[in-house]
């Protein structure tokens, strides 16, 4: 009893005294308001903190749990009174059960005054229009209105019953209270006429004052923010889910904080809209609208899943609490599900490649399409992800599902296969583009079929759209027919044309529709046949889609899309540029769930941009290429650029969870981002921006792990020295004493790098130039390299003698002697490497073959291996291995010949043999 009343007295002091501090603040917002708002939201945070802290205090020492909350109703005025005594009150009319206002206990203010027009629902009958809660009373004779309170369940029932004209129309809400944060409210309807109901709005249209919105979150993709000014313009918008990533929307004002979502049943998809902005119709304040589509038939009932309202908790607690309420914290994580695929899959740099700009352009001269794609392909990174489109008959937008075999004008079905499996050779992924949800209406599956495949619209038609000149028609997942064709494209593409992954285009982007199929269950279960054929495809091929949708987490591999494309394409213009900010929403509850990219097509947002490298990277996104969008790419130095911050950054955030989101600055330009163990700082503005020891560019970003093993971003002043311009540098620990400096791009520069407090004797700091053909070039004793207590500085080249240098590489011997990269140690902290990178050859010298053994670190889903020989100059004389392995031991032989398989002279060769991080080199003897 002693403990139970001090968790009591804590808590109420606590609250008292954040009530009286958020008192305060709501004083100063229009006195330096944005540093009180931000004080006053992390009052709220420490609040939450501070409470869980004490449940855990009070049960380890004292064995007790504080007390809890205790329920409040009452009914004896109007409005009754809902909620408890720590977290919320809500105010519901006696006479027709609309919530009349939510008071935000930590904040002591009213966060809303309730549904606009006193209206709890409404129901929309197809032909007679709308019924509205407000209508009845307890003392209407048709429009009949009741409460009940259980107070064992802590439920209040309002029941509201229509009978007249030989129609009857029940609606039932419950609203459940709670001891913590949040109530739930869950309707259901009966519907007694002829007349079927295609949308039940509930709660209908709760208002809120626009001149007290901090910012209100919004699922569309990877999350948005509106602002402020989005109402005070008197906008508006209105999405449907599908489409939106989820049913979630939160509010956080200066009155307090609420959050509205549906809680649905595992199987069941229940298609919604959601839509927020100024309302002249409601009597000119800001609304949120919540409505779900239906088809409820004459006596058919009809239920909607658990709507909670939470109400104080500050955005990043509520999203804690979302994820943890849908039960997304026991789904696979992204490296469960990707298996072996996940270590290749986060390395990867999206590269998409259009046959049919290839043959249109004549990029391929007398050749095939096909053969210079292969030959392309071969000059990239061994962790691409090969995305090619347009490799069928009449191209983008045409034939669909009929995507081979491939167009016969681009080359043989042996040079399409021979790209899957150079491709494979070089632990390269291929990734193709297929659509199952609209095909070519003259497409031979169509012709074939005919159009009763396609899904169908309230009056019987077939749904068609058209894309430009392109027609074809939204075809029905739940024909046995389409999902019999789709099942023929995964086996083709699993076993006839064998790839890694396999995107399927608008499964999650396609807005939800109505299906009167008569396959379909019910005319609203288009999305849970789409769900139910992703899920059978999954289990053959990991699967790839446009847009983001929560139903699919579990599903899909892979989503591609962001708000970024429908910015850049003015989509969302009605918005207003300034007028909300993106806030990952998606990212911060499903970014350990699944690997998320830019659209897989649009040349707008491909990471050929300081603007879209920064805007991935801070926002979880991997990085991609359109090798095909314009001449030249093929040469690009964004390729370099990708492929360096891919490995680097964006690998390490990949199926990481995203624990933390904020703002940085006033105008909400500058972001600070947290992947488990890797932090990103994104600079959005044109200004450059202080970071610590740093200056990040306009428009660059800096991103460090946790434990000191990465530093990479665009910088104009690295570990306080000034570099006179942009330098894009990465900075990774790659052994225990050893650093690697990369510079995908930027001018030759003098570079600083922090010493480790280990590093105690200067002589044993070695500086290396790493060269792209094996040589390695020691400039510990050049005059630009210097070594002080806390610092190595050295002179960033990107030519050392004639040699182009892939990277330098910092480290710390022990000894003073000659140097040689092979005796740095090579442990890393990093826990997937479990052993070092050794080599051996035998016989050495050697008067012809000589077996090269390795032995290449522990990981899952194998290695990449890069091994040739080099003459003395830096030639390369043979290539020995370039591709994936997936055996620690390895075994080579070198014959003593060239590339043409020409004898070689006697003399002294270097093997390099480089793996991820680790590069070594040995000495060969050849002695004819």
């Amino acid at each position: 009893m002693v403990c139970g009343s001090v968790g009591q007295e804590m808590e109420r002091a606590s609250r008292e005294a954040l009530s009286a501090f958020a008192g305060i603040c709501s004083k100063e917002r229009n006195l330096g308001g944005e540093g009180a708002r931000q004080v006053y939201r992390r009052a709220i945070l420490d609040f939450f903190l501070m409470r869980c802290l004490w449940v855990s205090l009070l049960s380890l020492v004292f064995g007790v749990s504080p007390a809890a909350a205790v329920i409040v109703f009452d009914d004896s005025s109007d409005p009754m009174v809902l909620g408890n005594d720590a977290y919320y009150e809500i105010g519901i009319s006696r006479v027709n059960g609309a919530i009349t206002y939510i008071h935000d206990r930590i904040s002591g203010e009213d966060i809303s005054p309730g549904n606009s027009h006193d209206d709890l629902w409404w129901v929309k009958h197809r032909a007679s229009g709308l019924v509205r809660s407000s209508t009845f009373s307890p003392t209407s004779g048709t429009h009949v209105f009741s409460y009940a309170w259980d107070a064992g369940q802590s439920i209040l029932t309002l029941l509201y019953d229509y009978s007249g004209s030989g129609e009857t129309l029940r609606v039932t809400v419950e609203l459940s209270a709670s001891e913590a944060n949040l109530l739930d409210i869950r309707a259901a309807v009966e519907n007694g006429s002829d007349d079927p109901i295609t949308i039940v709005y509930v709660p209908s249209q709760l208002s809120f004052d626009m001149n007290e919105v901090e910012l209100f979150y919004f699922p569309y993709y990877e999350g948005v923010a509106f602002k402020r000014s989005f109402f005070q313009e008197l906008r508006s918008t209105f999405q449907k889910y599908q489409h939106l990533f989820a049913d979630f929307a939160a509010l956080e004002s200066t009155q307090g904080n609420m959050a509205l979502y549906a809680l649905p049943e595992e199987g069941t998809f229940h298609p919604a809209e959601l839509g927020l902005g100024y309302s002249s119709w409601s009597g000119g304040v800001s609304v949120y609208h919540h409505m779900f589509h239906t088809w409820i038939e004459p006596s058919q009932p009809w239920m909607s899943p658990i709507l909670r309202l939470r109400v104080g908790s500050p955005i990043l607690q509520t999203l804690a609490d979302y994820r943890a309420d849908r039960g997304w914290d026991v789904l696979r994580d992204l490296e469960e599900k990707a298996g072996d695929l996940y270590p290749r899959l986060s390395d990867a740099v999206l590269v998409k490649i259009d046959c049919q700009h290839v043959y249109d352009w004549g990029w391929a001269g007398s050749g095939s399409v096909f053969g210079w794609v292969d030959s392309v392909a071969a000059e990239l990174s061994n962790t691409a992800l090969l995305h090619p489109v347009s490799f069928w008959s009449g191209g983008f937008d045409n034939n669909y599902p009929d995507y081979l075999p491939p167009n016969a004008d681009y080359g043989s079905e042996a040079e399409f296969l021979s790209i899957l499996d150079n491709a494979g050779a070089r632990g390269q992924l291929v990734m193709p583009y297929t659509n199952p949800t609209w095909w070519d209406e003259d497409s031979p599956t169509v012709d074939s079929l005919g159009l009763d495949i396609a899904a169908r619209d309230l009056n019987g038609n077939p749904v068609q759209e058209c894309y430009g000149a392109n027609c074809g028609y939204v075809v029905s997942p739940a024909d046995p027919r389409v999902s019999q064709r789709q099942a023929a494209t995964v086996q083709d593409f699993t076993q006839t044309y064998p790839c890694d992954l396999l995107f399927e285009d608008q499964v999650a982007d396609r807005p939800w529709t109505y299906d009167t199929h008569p396959e379909e269950a019910s005319y609203t279960s288009y999305t849970d046949a789409l769900i139910e054929n992703a899920a059978t495809s999954s289990g053959q091929i990991p699967l790839a889609t446009e847009g983001m949708l929560d139903a699919l987490l579990d599903i899909e591999m892979m989503f591609f899309d962001s708000v970024m494309l429908d910015k850049k394409a003015g989509w969302i213009s009605s918005w207003g540029n300034y007028n909300w900010v993106v806030f990952p929403l998606t990212m911060l509850t499903a970014h350990d769930k699944i690997a998320f990219y830019q659209h897989n097509l649009a040349v707008e947002v491909m990471t050929d941009n300081k603007e879209m490298l920064t805007y991935n990277l801070a926002h979880g996104f991997g990085l991609g290429f359109d090798l095909t969008g314009e001449p030249g790419m093929v040469n690009s130095e964004w390729l370099r650029i990708d492929e360096s911050f891919q490995r680097s950054v964006a690998a390490l955030c990949c199926g990481k969870r995203m624990t933390e989101f904020e703002f940085l600055d006033i105008d909400r330009t500058v972001t600070r981002s947290v992947f488990e163990d890797v932090e990103v700082v994104g600079n959005h503005d044109t200004d450059t921006y202080d970071y610590g020891d740093h200056r990040i560019a306009s428009r660059g970003l800096c991103a460090t792990s946790i434990n000191g093993s990465l530093l990479a971003g665009v910088f104009t002043r690295f570990n306080g020295l000034d570099l006179g311009g942009e330098h894009f540098l990465v900075q990774r620990k790659t052994g225990r004493n050893r650093y690697a400096v990369e510079q995908p791009s930027g001018a030759d520069v003098q570079l600083r790098i922090l010493k480790p407090s280990s590093w105690v004797f200067s002589n044993r700091v070695k500086v290396v130039g790493m060269c792209e053909d094996g040589t390695q070039v020691d400039l510990t004793g050049y005059p630009s390299t210097d070594v002080q207590d806390g610092y190595v500085e050295f002179f960033w080249a990107r030519d050392l003698g004639g040699h182009t240098v892939d990277f330098y590489s910092v480290s710390y011997g022990n000894s003073g002697g000659d140097f040689n990269v092979g005796d740095v140690e090579e442990e890393t902290e990093d826990a997937v490497w479990l052993d070092r990178l050794k080599i051996s050859s035998y016989p050495n010298p050697t008067a012809g073959s000589t077996i090269v053994n390795l032995s290449l670190p522990a990981h899952a889903g194998g290695n990449p291996l890069h091994a040739a020989v080099y003459s003395t100059d830096g030639r390369r004389v043979r290539l020995l291995n370039a591709g994936w392995v997936y055996s620690r031991e390895v075994r080579l032989i070198w014959d003593g010949t060239d590339e043409n398989g020409a004898p070689v002279a006697s003399g002294i060769y270097f093997l390099r043999v480089r793996s991820r991080d680790h590069a070594l080199s040995s000495k060969l003897v050849l002695m004819r």
